[in-house]
């Protein structure tokens, strides 16, 4: 009996040690994402692709790729109004690929953040070494920091799962800006 009763404890214990390591699902972080997995709907995504930054290989061994901002407008036609994004993709020379969605009332904050780590330099701190950072909800990261030669870069990261990273120069956050700039106004277009 107790040997039974041992057998049961030890054989529920791995079972719900087993899948609680198997529990690797990602919770959907953004209205878009959310709206994606209404069942038994028919789902009409719009996009249309406003345009690319190139990523160089940023160091030997380090591939480049391309990071592409498409805006998006989705809805069920049986069950009314949908939701509207714009996603920023990676994909890298390896074709190794990353999404992030960023809901519509968050890009005004998105322009905001990238606005504010534009303009910043080395008199942000008096320590010697310093970074920005400006994070959304949807798994999109952008970092502005200071090189050991001095010069500044920014950073992206993009997605949950496997996430892809991009080192640009500190131009490239200015071009990203128009990127994003112009997808809220293709958006606004649409009402």
């Amino acid at each position: 009996m107790k040997r039974t009763w041992l057998l049961g404890a030890g054989l529920l214990l791995l079972m719900t040690s087993t899948a609680f390591a198997q529990d690797n699902t990602i919770t959907p972080k953004t209205k878009v994402e959310i709206f994606q997995l209404n069942s038994g709907s028919v789902i009409v995504k719009g996009y249309t692709v406003i345009g690319r930054l190139n990523v160089p290989a940023s160091a030997p061994g380090k591939a480049g790729g391309e990071i592409t901002v498409t805006c998006w407008s989705l809805h069920d036609p049986l069950r009314g109004p949908g939701v509207r994004a714009i996603s920023v993709d990676m994909e890298d020379e390896a074709k190794h690929q990353s999404r992030a969605y960023i809901d519509a009332d968050e890009i005004d904050a998105l322009l905001q953040g990238i606005d504010y780590v534009s303009r910043i330099d080395k008199t942000i701190t008096k320590l010697a070494n310093f970074e920005a950072l400006f994070q959304t909800k949807g798994d999109f990261s952008l970092s502005a920091f200071n090189e050991p030669n001095g010069s500044l870069s920014v950073a992206f990261k993009i997605g949950a799962v496997d996430p892809l990273t991009a080192s640009l120069p500190y131009e490239a956050l200015n071009r990203f800006g128009k990127l994003v700039t112009d997808a809220k106004a293709t958006l606004a277009s649409l009402d």
